[in-house]
């Protein structure tokens, strides 16, 4: 089961929300939009969830937060800006969602732990049916949107980007140059192609970067790799386009990686745009390549069952389904959030 999931959690959030694998959010660590469910169908292998502007009534906020574990409560609770905690909150009910609906249980029962490098990951509960061993998730936010990727069958990681510099009225070529160790001379050559506009340049960038990222978070290395040591060539028709007709799709195998200049093949990269303004990545890979503590806590969820061989990926668009906030919490619950606004 293939899924991606979106949440938009404030629909005019400042741009310095990142996710930072061991900071505070949920990363390996969450316009108005149509439901593209019955556009699209229900048997497709992504889902996107999108929302309003999300401003949960204080009984709304309650009913969320007694939903997460003690821990997890504390954790949102310290943040000093509301943003950033309703923020946190989107995402952790958006991995609760994603990993319920998967592995068929009701929501709020299962649960997460996360690696020494502040990767969550599915940790139960064990009830002896062995759903989706090797299951695993990742979420990331930025700007608007918080989104979440999830696999049965091979790693995965994601990461979601604003299209705009990070800095208030900085403009395009000073943000980049803060930037140039981050990519390689293939990868600046490739944005520098797309020509001397600013958000044409910074699209470009922020293509690569999300690229990175979901690599980085599907492996669980956290901030312990290099980026200049990934090298992507991402397809150039990606890169110089930018048509409005295609938000909520996300285009598959439209970029290769090399590792430490090893072509790797048995990677696969999801890249498209959420709305005008957010670019998101997916990154695809065998489970061997996770790094110990991850490997060790999925090997914890799987006991006896091997690794699964690694999914063949079909060239194409991943369709994104478009949801509502409540959607994400089942019937009754949904009903409980519905009735406290």
């Amino acid at each position: 089961m293939s899924c991606r999931y979106a949440v938009v959690y404030d629909k005019k959030a400042d741009d310095d929300d990142d996710d930072d694998d061991d900071d505070d959010d949920d990363d390996d660590d969450g316009d108005d939009h149509v439901d593209e469910g019955d556009k699209h169908g229900d048997d497709k292998d992504d889902d996107v969830y999108a929302g309003e502007h999300w401003s949960p009534s204080p009984h709304q906020w309650e009913l969320l937060m007694g939903l997460q574990p003690i821990e997890e409560r504390q954790r949102i609770s310290r943040f000093h800006f509301k943003k950033d905690a309703k923020l946190a909150l989107a995402g952790r009910t958006l991995l609760q969602h994603a990993a319920s609906t998967a592995l068929n249980q009701p929501f709020g029962m299962i649960l997460f732990g996360r690696t020494a490098e502040g990767k969550p990951y599915v940790k139960g509960p064990d009830d002896g049916r062995h759903v989706m061993p090797w299951y695993n998730l990742n979420l990331s936010h930025h700007g608007s949107w918080a989104v979440v990727a999830a696999e049965e069958s091979c790693l995965v990681g994601t990461d979601v980007m604003t299209v705009k510099p990070q800095r208030m009225g900085e403009d395009a070529e000073t943000f980049l140059n803060d930037f140039v160790d981050c990519l390689t001379g293939h990868e600046w050559n490739q944005i520098r192609k797309v020509g001397r506009d600013s958000n044409a340049l910074l699209f470009a960038f922020f293509v690569f970067w999300a690229l990175k990222e979901s690599y980085i978070k599907a492996v669980g290395i956290g901030l312990g790799l290099s980026l200049t040591r990934i090298e992507f060539d991402v397809e150039e028709e990606l890169l110089s386009s930018r048509p409005r007709d295609t938000h909520g799709i996300l285009r598959r195998n439209a970029a290769t990686m090399k590792l430490d200049g090893v072509t790797r093949s048995d990677w696969s990269f999801e890249v498209g745009q959420v709305d005008e303004e957010h670019v998101m990545a997916v990154a695809c890979g065998p489970l061997s390549d996770a790094i110990g503590s991850f490997m060790q806590a999925l090997r914890a969820r799987a006991k006896l069952e091997e690794p699964p061989s690694r999914r063949g990926d079909i060239p194409g668009e991943v369709q994104l389904k478009y949801l509502e906030f409540h959607e994400l919490l089942g019937q009754e619950l949904g009903e409980a959030y519905g009735d406290g606004k």
